[in-house]
């Protein structure tokens, strides 16, 4: 890589469209400003501030540059960052229209990097930042798509300053819904709330707008009143879908209380309208990882009414079967599933089973094409299909209680025919029949200890290698084993696999077993080993249990007299002691109590964690 001195020699030059993507990069990296001396970093410096001063696409480079810079070095923020606010600042007040997106990037950046460090802000910006938002308002109108990325951020880093002109970026963001420029739009309406006096409620009411204009959908209702000021009435349901999840994945200003009935209620009547483009639009919301991550308890409470819809949805078609039982997957892996669903999951693993294995599109009989290139034709990939079929089962296999032997077959059928995905979790946690000698046929590692377990050696043995008299090319491993005597408060007995035989004990009557009573009164239980006692095989292998008739062999007597047993203090019963909690995993029997209540205004609010923005 060139260093920091060459790149400032190709500034100094002509600049291609290839040299500046290079001469960016290389700042952008970070490397050539770690590791440059001061001198070199003061002459790029330099040489920004010159382009900056200048116009056209030398402006806009330099610009760009600026923001690399800042982004890597603290201390060019420190040195040169408050007199680049300043002049692209000014940028946005001249008509050099290509130099507004990278100056509106720049400052973004800038008030993103110094927010909460309080020192930075006196040095850097000071009033550059209410500057900065005055110009934006205006920019909404000449620079959209950049505008409303800047609006976005700094709704939730500075509602301070962007308070007074909250009502202007709302008009311009409900307008931008119809253009193409309305994802942007829906992030900045979902950080209006911000800058509310009342950030929570402002965001409970927001939401409730955004519910009540999907049931317009659905049936003719009133309106809301948090974006009263322009309708919702031209932009389409995927846009508000979108939004919603905005509202309820994306930061929040304060701990917020979602109101679930709702919420659900619109859920079972958009699934019962099987509309495709709602069912769609419904997916793309369920799978967002920040969405579930918030409504993973209220899908809980909701899991009966989720299942039946999600089983409705996959007898459809094909592309509905593989993406509503990946929804299914990611519910049913929340839970320990009861029986009694047994017959609905049945059913939900044959159509998305039929669905996965009916992978030729319609209308391909006699393409030349499809026959070279088949995978061209599918609408979901080879692999992608696999991976969403595979999480469905192995979250059937792991968390549903008495699966059916029938389906179990099939589970298994299909991991075996498409190769080691989800094999693994089939073999470890078998059905009636384990299939894990044919996992391990195919190929799956890990399951080999099962098959073939290794133990460790006993203790005290030892093997060595001798070889054979005969032939002395080959060794032939012979085991020896050392058998250490058993020994018992230092006396030696016979090891039972010597030869010695012991005398044969055969008693006149079956003996019979008294238990002396265990810690009550009068029946003492023995403390441990007294010093001059040497206790007896039987008693220490039973000592509670005395035998009635005596062996016919004799018993060695004790060396010493026995002293009087010592009476222990009585131990403390089991039960009183404190005992720990065991980790209870969640049901769908008592998953109405895995939400929050709200004792406000709804029965079935919860509330949702405050989640921060992290400036960097």
């Amino acid at each position: 890589m060139a260093s920091l001195e060459r790149i400032v020699d190709i500034l100094n030059g002509e600049i291609l469209p290839e040299t500046a993507r290079y001469v960016l990069s290389a700042v952008s990296s970070g490397d050539l400003l770690k590791d440059a001396p001061d001198g070199a970093k003061h002459k790029l410096k330099v040489k920004i501030s010159s382009m900056l001063k200048s116009s056209g696409l030398e402006r806009a480079l330099g610009a760009h540059l600026a923001r690399a810079a800042i982004s890597v070095d603290w201390s060019v923020i420190r040195s040169h960052g408050g007199s680049w606010a300043g002049i692209l600042i000014h940028v946005l007040d001249l008509p050099d229209a290509v130099c507004w997106g990278p100056a509106i990037q720049f400052m973004s950046a800038l008030t993103t990097l110094i927010h909460g460090k309080q020192e930075l802000i006196r040095e850097v910006t000071n009033a550059k930042v209410s500057d900065f938002i005055k110009r934006l308002v205006v920019m909404l109108e000449k620079c959209p798509e950049h505008a409303l990325e800047a609006f976005a951020v700094l709704l939730q880093l500075y509602p301070g300053a962007c308070r007074a002109y909250a009502s202007k970026v709302r008009d311009r963001a409900m307008h931008y819904l119809t253009t193409r420029h309305w994802r942007i739009a829906c992030k900045v309406l979902s950080a209006l709330c911000w800058v509310e006096k009342s950030p929570a409620a402002a965001w409970r009411e927001a939401v409730l707008d955004v519910l009540s204009n999907l049931s317009i959908l659905l049936t003719k209702e009133e309106k809301g009143k948090y974006f009263a000021a322009t309708s919702f009435k031209s932009a389409s349901e995927l846009k508000l879908w979108h939004l919603l999840s905005l509202f309820i994945g994306g930061p929040k200003p304060a701990n917020v209380k979602l109101p679930a009935s709702k919420l659900a209620d619109l859920l079972d009547r958009s699934f019962r309208s099987l509309d495709p483009d709602t069912l769609e639009c419904i997916y793309t919301f369920f799978v967002d990882s920040k969405v579930y991550n918030n409504l993973e308890s209220l899908y809980i409470r909701q899991f009966d009414m989720l299942l039946h819809h999600f089983v409705e949805a996959v007898q459809l078609n094909r592309t509905m079967a593989l993406k509503y039982g990946r929804c299914a997957g990611l519910l049913i892996g929340s839970i320990w599933v009861p029986k009694k669903y047994n017959v609905t999951i049945s059913r939900l693993v044959k159509y998305v089973l039929a669905a996965a294995a009916d992978s030729t599109p319609i209308g391909v009989e006699g393409l030349s094409d499809y026959v070279s290139h088949p995978d061209a034709f599918q609408r979901v990939s080879a692999e992608e299909l696999i991976e969403h079929t595979s999480e469905l089962l192995q979250a059937i296999i792991l968390n549903v209680n008495g699966l059916n032997n029938s389906t179990r077959s099939e589970i298994d059928s299909y991991f075996i025919s498409t190769g080691r995905k989800g094999l693994n979790t089939a073999a470890l946690y078998p059905g009636k029949y384990s299939i894990l000698p044919i996992a391990l046929n195919v190929g799956v590692e890990g399951l080999e200890c099962l098959i073939h377990p290794r133990f460790p050696p006993l203790a005290g043995q030892s093997a060595t290698i001798e070889k054979d008299e005969d032939n002395d090319d080959e060794p032939v491993p012979t085991t020896k084993m050392i058998i250490e005597p058993i020994t018992i408060a230092s006396k030696e007995l016979p090891s039972p696999i010597l030869d010695t035989k012991m005398p044969e004990f055969i008693p006149e009557t079956q003996p019979t077993l008294t238990r002396s009573p265990i810690n009550t009164p009068g029946h003492p239980v023995p403390t441990s080993q007294s010093p001059g006692h040497d206790h007896t095989l039987d008693e220490i292998i039973s000592p509670h249990f005395e035998p009635v008739v005596e062996p016919d062999f004799p018993v060695p007597e004790p060396s010493k007299p026995q002293p009087e047993p010592i009476k222990s203090p009585t131990p403390k019963r089991v039960d009183s002691l404190p005992q720990p909690r065991p980790e209870k995993r969640p049901r769908v029997d008592d998953a109405n109590t895995a939400v929050e209540a709200d004792n406000d205004d709804d029965d079935d609010d919860f509330v949702m964690p405050t989640l921060q923005m992290d400036s960097d």
